[in-house]
């Protein structure tokens, strides 16, 4: 199978505490009883409402909120990645006990 992927390049200079969310077309387009698709703007309000989160737990609860919006169940594969700039390597390194 092949397809043809459009995309746009972007270039953006991230500081400490930045994040990039990663999302599959599965997540945004899974739909509610009514039939409604759960959508970028919901990923947004929940972004800007829960920002103090973790990573993982922002992670956590995107994809519950998603998931109880689409009475538990998803029809399509769900992804989501979320990269959040460190201050630098070493930081990086010691908070995750990495040697």
């Amino acid at each position: 199978m092949t397809s043809e992927l459009e995309a746009n390049e972007i270039e953006h200079d991230f500081i400490k505490g930045d994040r990039l969310i990663i999302y599959s077309d599965g997540l945004i387009e899974c739909t509610n009883v009514q039939g409604e698709p759960f959508g970028v703007e919901r990923i947004i309000a929940h972004l800007q409402k829960n920002s103090s989160l973790s990573v993982r737990d922002m992670k956590d609860s995107i994809i519950s909120e998603a998931q109880q919006y689409a009475n538990g169940k998803f029809d399509d594969d769900v992804t989501l990645i979320i990269i959040e700039r460190e201050n630098n390597l070493d930081e990086f390194l010691k908070r995750n006990n990495i040697q």
